[in-house]
């Protein structure tokens, strides 16, 4: 098969370019030709914000790039994973044109939410998710912290709303059934999401857990619930070492709580080796997000070298986590709450606990399980666009 893909790169990388990067390396593998396009957000350096808000709505340049490899190379199916800033809903149309069906998975929650993580000072937010017009994105500089790049975003997902864009697309994936329902509350057709869980390439080596450590690994951000963590450290005076690897915006936070408390240690980006070695090591895996992820690909991460995880009870985590058999759950922004799910971990049977994380890995999470969910996507969606407006059923959950 020969499937284009398209993803507009974050100036940091996280679980949207991990995804990414792993599908096109499984289809690759498996003998697909995989067409790439690519543009990455260090472009935006170089653009005012008149010029951004313009491209963001609609890139001609993208449209004719997109153009060009679809009458070179004529995929069967086109892939689209983040398109927001650069790549821009141009290229659904230029796809439409030329009859190639559409695929786009929906990593974050753009769509219904111009901030793009249903979250504010904090906390969830749902204002936007059931409005036409999302007004109470702009009144609070959702996106960016800027009223202009805000207004942008509302525009083009007003604006493609109203021409009928996302007509477009056979197929919304989503990686989890709580993102499914988030966008089905959005407005989106229930019939055309499919839920289908991301996954940890390879097949990773189950680790000792013998290191007597608590892992966080992440953006070091304020929805991933980093400021919760190191007070949980410091306020409960957690004797066992906390290990923070990432980076962010909330670094010089992390670096400051490492000067206040011996137990706490920061050591930056890792490598996706490292970061496998550290989970092996761990006793658990904390993911403390205080927004709704739509997956949580470092809980399957974990899993996958039989590591429990400790996470919020919030989102797509909820539906990953099994509380007392492969992790337990805490309520977001807690820091008691989480103090009290450490406990709980330290009393428990570690041999269970990564029986069980190993086996949710095996069973929902294995790139023999993705590459099959995504290749049946990518047939049915080709054999839908003559016949059928209807998606059918989900392929694969979580």
């Amino acid at each position: 098969m020969r499937i284009l893909i398209a993803h507009n790169s974050h100036k940091i990388a996280g679980g949207e370019q991990r995804v990414f990067e792993s599908e096109t390396a499984q289809l690759e593998k498996a003998g697909h030709e995989v067409i790439r396009f690519n543009p990455h957000n260090d472009e935006v350096d170089g653009l005012n914000g008149l010029t951004l808000a313009s491209k963001t709505i609609w890139n001609r340049s993208s449209a004719r790039d997109l153009t060009k490899l679809v009458q070179t190379h004529r995929p069967d199916v086109a892939h689209f994973h983040n398109i927001v800033p650069l790549i821009s809903p141009s290229v659904f149309s230029v796809a439409a044109k030329h009859s190639v069906p559409i695929v786009w998975t929906l990593h974050n929650y753009r769509l219904i939410c111009p901030g793009m993580l249903l979250l504010r000072d904090s906390k969830p937010c749902e204002l936007c998710v059931s409005r036409s017009v999302k007004t109470p994105a702009v009144i609070h500089k959702c996106y960016r912290n800027s009223r202009t790049a805000t207004s942008a975003v509302t525009t083009m997902l007003t604006v493609h709303q109203m021409i009928g864009t996302w007509d477009h697309i056979a197929c919304f994936v989503a990686p989890s059934n709580f993102a499914k329902e988030k966008f089905v509350q959005g407005g989106l057709p229930r019939d055309r999401i499919v839920t289908k869980s991301n996954f940890v390439p390879g097949n990773p080596q189950t680790g000792s857990g013998d290191g007597n450590f608590f892992l966080y690994v992440g953006r070091l951000s304020e929805e991933k619930g980093v400021n919760s963590l190191l007070e949980t450290w410091q306020k409960h005076r957690i004797q066992e070492r906390l290990i923070i690897a990432g980076e962010g915006p909330l670094e010089t936070d992390v670096r400051h709580a490492c000067d206040n408390n011996a137990n706490i240690e920061f050591v930056g980006r890792q490598s996706s080796a490292e970061v496998q070695r550290l989970m092996s090591a761990a006793t658990a895996t904390i993911v403390p997000s205080v927004c709704y992820e739509t997956f949580g690909l470092v809980a399957a991460e974990s899993f996958a070298v039989g590591t429990p995880v400790l996470a919020s009870n919030l989102g797509a985590l909820a539906e990953l986590i099994r509380p007392g058999e492969n992790g337990f759950t805490f309520q977001p922004g807690n820091p008691d709450s989480l103090a009290a799910a450490i406990d709980q971990i330290k009393t428990s049977n570690p041999d269970e606990l990564r029986m069980n994380a190993r086996q949710s890995y095996e069973d929902k999470y294995t790139e023999e399980r993705s590459l099959a969910g995504l290749l049946e996507i990518y047939q049915r969606v080709r054999g839908i666009e003559s016949s059928s407006s209807t998606f059918g059923p989900t392929v694969a959950s979580v």
